[in-house]
Parts: structure tokens; sequence; C-alpha cells
């Protein structure tokens, strides 16, 4: 599915298949099924986001949560996306961020309520992301920061630029829990 919505965007088929193969994309199917065909399916309607329609965007987030209940959160990403690069809303994000850093045991409440279970965080919840990933997840977002403020980017640019920058903020607030860091998988 992921590879469907990027061919037809691009003509550099080989190109997009290798990327695909090794950035982790395809790896990450082997574990996490359901959720990474939540994520394709959130990724097949991305274009929603540009295209601001709201509604679309949230049946496809309701059809990924089909699949896994964490493409619930997907819907929050809609709102990230502006047609201009501002430092204004990179604080909010940077706010955010903080928040949510602070907040594991909010958190963890969330996740029991859309579970519908009490959510009794075990080893793997409670277990640190290794720092280097975390680095490694925050060094795009920087260099579209850089492009941001420095280039004129068309819409689709601009939509990348801010996603790379949720992925990192996902990664850092999520830090302390390998758990709640798949949600930088979206």
């Amino acid at each position: 599915l992921m590879l469907y919505s990027t061919f037809k965007e691009t003509e550099d088929y080989f190109y997009i298949t290798l990327l695909y193969f090794f950035t982790g994309g395809w790896v990450g199917t082997f574990n996490a099924v359901r959720q990474f065909l939540a994520v394709a399916i959130v990724f097949i309607g991305r274009k929603y986001i540009t295209e601001r329609k709201f509604w679309k965007f949230l049946l496809v987030c309701a059809i990924a949560f089909l699949a896994h209940k964490s493409a619930l959160f997907c819907v929050l990403i809609y709102f990230v996306y502006s047609e201009k690069f501002t430092m204004k809303r990179l604080l909010i994000i940077t706010a955010i961020t903080i928040v949510v850093s602070r907040s594991y045991e909010y958190m963890f409440d969330l996740v029991g309520w859309v579970k519908d279970t009490e959510f009794i965080p075990n080893d793997y919840a409670l277990r640190s992301v290794n720092v280097l990933r975390i680095l490694a997840g925050c060094a795009p977002a920087v260099l579209s920061i850089y492009y941001g403020f420095t280039r004129k980017l068309d819409k689709q640019q601009l939509f990348y630029a801010y996603m790379l920058i949720v992925n990192a903020a996902i990664k850092i607030a999520t830090g302390d829990s390998a758990y709640l860091a798949r949600l930088a998988l979206y």
C-alpha cells in the first residue's frame, strides 16, 4: 500500500522501492503487521492533509483504526500542517512535546481508554529508547527546519517538512517508553 501510493507521485520506481526497503518500512511489516497496515492506510490518506479535507482524512484514520487502535492518534497530525513555515507552529510543537514527555501516566491511561481495558505498563512500556535512535530521527527535522526558514517550499515539501518535525517530536516525547515510541511509525 505504501509503495502503491508513492508510485502515484513519482516515476522513479526503483529508487522509491530501495528507500522503502532500506528505511525500515518493509522490515517493520514483519513484526507489527496490524500497526503497519494502519500506517499504510494513513499514508495513503496523507494527501487529504495538504488538500485540507478533514472529513476525508478522519475517515481514513477511522479505517486505519480498524487495523490498529493507535491510528486514532493520527487525527491530530492533520492540525500540524500549515501552508506557511512559522516559528509559532514550531513553538507549539515543542510545547506539546515537553508536555507529552512529562505525562506518561496520562498517556498510559489514554491507551487503556482506547483499548477499553486497564493498561498496566510492563517492562517494554517502561523501557527507554536508545538515544542514538532518537537523535537519528531528529537529524532530518533539523534539516527541514533549516530549509523551512531559508527556502520557499511548495505544499508537498512543507507537508513533509512538518511531518519530519512531528516524527522527531514523537521520538523525543516518547523516548522513555518503547511502547509509546511506536507512534513514530506514523
